[in-house]
């Protein structure tokens, strides 16, 4: 079957569908025809779903080769990492951990002191956030404080690397959020990020296409994020890309796949071999399964593979369906900012 819709326009137009096996040393495997009608029929249902938000997401790696060859295993084991987790700044901002004793004032001031910057060379952008908003929302429990401080982080994070004539140092070269894109266009715009700007253009790219759970209060959208600046004083730039922005990385239980992108084309689709799995078991079965929450992913060598990918902390889920987030950092657990249900 060739489901007619734009969502499904990149799957339509890729002719190759793999997976790998579920072990450290792994090969390449083609899937069968029953599979990848399947898999497009999964897609069109998350695409249909009022659970979930299916997104995308372009990224690039420094060895290409290397990544489909040798670290797949690790990837769909354990994820990909906003940059905080690859190395933290000297300036946490109180990134990811909650701390009642947050400085609330002190990023206020640096979300200030951008905008400034900003409203110079931008006329589209006005107003500064409110004193008077701080000093109410000091009045708050520590719970909506945090909310808060979600909301100021990720305009640390949408306002990019380069803003005015500046080029942020500080914060978005150690970022705690992963963007990325959703609606129509999610799939061109994953594309354009995976290709590169104009200025240096890669040879190859991926788009990873992920679920995101609406009642994981562990994102923050574009649209909501300017609305509530707004109401903080501020008129924010509508941005052209529709923008989710996650805190900490993408869980590989959501994690379908990704396309491989190659001279700016869809070369093949590579699928999560935890997804693999169970679209197995249910071909074989008979069987359904909710994959609007997520699949099963076998963690046991998730630190050793989270650490071959790079990164030097990560955050845990103990239950991915109904837990709570941790972030594991120097062999301490310690609770992550997850904004009010």
């Amino acid at each position: 079957m060739k489901y007619d819709d734009k969502n499904l326009e990149y799957f339509n137009n890729t002719e190759s569908f793999q997976s790998i096996t579920t072990k450290k040393q792994y090969n390449l495997i083609d899937l069968n025809e029953m599979e990848i009608c399947y898999l497009k029929q999964i897609i069109h249902d998350l695409e249909k779903s009022n659970d979930v938000i299916l997104c995308c997401r372009g990224d690039s790696k420094k060895n290409h080769s290397k990544f489909i060859s040798k670290d797949l295993y690790d990837f769909f084991v354990a994820g990909t990492k906003s940059k905080y987790h690859e190395e933290a700044p000297e300036s946490l901002y109180d990134h990811c951990e909650i701390n009642d004793e947050f400085n609330l004032e002190a990023l206020v001031e640096k979300c200030n002191s951008i905008l400034e910057d900003i409203k110079e060379c931008n006329s589209d952008v006005e107003g500064r956030i409110n004193p008077e908003y701080v000093s109410e929302m000091k009045k708050q429990s520590i719970g909506v404080q945090n909310d808060f401080r979600f909301l100021l982080l990720s305009f640390l994070h949408n306002k990019g690397m380069t803003y005015a004539d500046e080029i942020d140092s500080d914060f978005k070269p150690y970022s705690c959020f992963v963007s990325l894109a959703y609606n129509k266009s999610k799939y061109d715009t994953a594309k354009k990020y995976a290709l590169g700007n104009n200025k240096i253009k890669n040879k190859d790219g991926l788009i990873y296409i992920y679920i995101v759970q609406k009642n994981w209060k562990n994102y923050i959208t574009i649209e909501e994020m300017t609305s509530i600046l707004n109401d903080c004083g501020v008129k924010w730039k509508k941005g052209l890309d529709e923008e989710i922005m996650i805190m900490n990385g993408l869980y590989p239980h959501f994690l379908v796949g990704f396309f491989e992108m190659k001279n700016e084309k869809c070369s093949r689709f590579i699928l999560n071999s935890w997804f693999h799995k169970q679209i197995k078991h249910d071909l074989e079965n008979l069987d359904t399964s909710k994959y609007t929450k997520g699949m099963y992913v076998n963690q046991e060598d998730f630190e050793q593979s989270a650490q071959r990918l790079g990164y030097n902390t990560v955050f845990l889920r103990n239950n991915i369906l109904n837990g709570n987030e941790f972030i594991l950092s120097n062999g301490e657990t310690k609770k992550t900012i997850e904004r009010l249900q």
